[in-house]
């Protein structure tokens, strides 16, 4: 092959710089392969968290629900004895033996709910022996208004003739038989659980050190006993913190209500004191029941309006003083805890177990948050503000 055909060959195979663009291909454009999104399987596995940890709440809060008659007692027992445990080990570094510092502390309950029941039946037993006598002592009270009930009778009649008359007033005697029948009742299954909570605190008691050390021995390393050994002492601690607080405010307010009452002219102002001291330890239903037996006592003895209205005015007022100024800042301020989570414990306790989970929704707190704050610590960043 000569050079003359090899140029030829190259010009003929060299592309074209006077040719025309290229013909666009009718080929739809391919997808582009797009690997899965990462958050998209992290925010399923967080709602599958959520989902079983709301799943777990509903059945736990059913259960407590269903075996209130053992979980409440038992939990009371526990929450006390961890009240107890500081004088507990006190008496034991003075030589005290366990058993007997137990036998102590269930006689002193003993006798503080036998207190706690004369405190409360005194009252209610005057109530109801005077029942016929408080409907007569309303009914004369009521002929004040008699001015306006015989305008609003005349007014009746006037409109309708046939209708009933308002005027008339009629008080229906106490079925004494149907509310012994409740109140024993009432009585049977809270004697049940009385034994349960006293057994519960007796052995508690006895064996809460060894008790103490296998929870604590239970965590894997060093550290996580040491943390352990930090929620007890801190537990404790704010326990013993928040009902000596609580049972110092109780006794001002029961001195309050004795020298209040006793001013007024109340029959029985130290039982009435005790009364107030002891409702004060269930927060809400105590300060509601002390309110109706201030009002009931009164309407037995005076004859006016006036002692009545103002022991139950001034009542109110001390409540209501204290709690939403005096104790909300006291053990806000010694225990840093927000008012709105205090709030919902108390409707989610009370609910849940009445009277005794109103007491107990507290010290839930206070050991919920002890807790939290050792195993699960907030390192998270101050937010601006």
């Amino acid at each position: 092959m000569t050079s003359a055909d090899i140029a030829e060959q190259t010009k003929s195979t060299a592309p074209s710089s006077q040719a025309g663009p290229e013909p666009r291909s009718t080929e739809p454009p391919r997808p582009v392969a797009t690997t899965p999104r990462r958050y998209t399987w992290i925010g399923l596995q967080r709602t599958a968290q959520l989902s079983a940890i709301g799943i777990f709440i509903i059945l736990l809060g059913a259960s407590l629900q269903a075996a209130r008659v053992v979980v409440m007692p038992v939990a009371s027992a526990i929450v006390i004895g961890l009240m107890l445990s500081p004088l507990a080990r006190r008496a034991s570094r003075h030589g005290i033996p366990p058993i007997l510092s137990a036998v102590v502390a269930v006689v002193f309950f003993l006798l503080l709910i036998q207190f706690a029941l004369i405190a409360v039946a005194a009252p209610l037993i005057s109530i109801l022996n005077h029942a016929p006598d408080i409907a007569d002592n309303i009914r004369q009270k009521l002929e004040a208004f008699d001015p306006i009930l015989n305008s609003v009778r005349d007014l009746q009649a006037q409109i309708a003739p046939g209708s009933a008359d308002l005027g008339s007033l009629s008080f229906p005697k106490p079925d004494l038989a149907g509310w012994a029948s409740s109140v024993v009742g009432l009585l049977t299954p809270a004697a049940g659980e009385t034994v349960i909570f006293l057994a519960t605190l007796f052995l508690y008691l006895i064996s809460r050190e060894q008790l103490r050390r296998n929870l604590i021995l239970m965590a894997s390393d060093s550290h996580g006993r040491l943390r352990a050994i930090r929620v007890f002492n801190e537990v404790e601690e704010k326990l013993v913190r928040y009902i000596g607080t609580v049972a110092a405010i109780n006794l001002v307010m029961g001195s309050l209500t004795a020298l209040g009452t006793y001013l007024l002219g109340y029959p029985n102002p130290a039982l009435l004191g005790a009364l107030e001291f002891v409702c004060a330890f269930v927060p809400y239903l105590g300060a509601a029941f002390m309110l109706i037996v201030l009002a009931l006592v009164g309407l037995i003895s005076f004859s006016g309006w006036h002692q009545t209205v103002l022991a139950v005015g001034l009542f109110l007022a001390m409540v209501t003083c204290e709690g939403q100024f005096i104790t909300p800042h006291i053990v806000g301020h010694r225990f840093t805890t927000s008012p709105l989570t205090i709030f919902l414990a108390l409707a989610f306790w009370t609910w849940l177990w009445g009277p005794v989970g109103t007491f107990l929704s507290v010290p839930f707190v206070l050991i919920g948050l002890a807790i939290l704050n050792h195993f699960f610590p907030n390192d998270a960043a101050v937010l601006p503000k």
